[in-house]
């Protein structure tokens, strides 16, 4: 059986990307690593990893190799999070949608990756 270690984003910004889901998500900061060709932020909330990882050059290269479509969270109050969203400035892709009673939508991370917050 798998289990989800980490999920990895690639960012033409990294402190731009550390800040947005640090601040804005509430992830932590939990690791750095640099090699000769790139450097990687590691963040945590409870228990999902995600790796941030910007080319010293600016360009990682991996051209759409292993696209992931968007990242999905679960959360407690879903009005009280997407106003507190929508109050930092964080715009939404989509109107409010719902699925079997439950609110979500869509909003764009610093990178152009898409997030889903639903409702538990």
């Amino acid at each position: 059986m798998y289990s989800v270690d980490h999920v990895s984003i690639v960012t033409n910004n990294l402190e731009e990307s550390i800040k947005f889901y640090n601040e804005v998500l509430g992830f932590e900061v939990v690791g750095t690593e640099e090699t000769e060709d790139l450097i990687a932020c590691y963040l945590k909330v409870e228990h999902l990893i995600i790796e941030l990882m910007q080319g010293k050059n600016k360009v990682v290269d991996r051209p759409n190799a292993g696209v992931i479509d968007h990242l999905a969270f679960r959360i407690d109050n879903f009005d009280e999070e997407y106003e507190r969203l929508t109050s930092l400035g964080v715009k939404m892709l989509y109107d409010i949608m719902l699925y079997d009673d439950k609110k979500f939508t869509f909003f764009s991370g610093p990178s152009g990756e898409r997030i889903e917050i639903s409702e538990k």
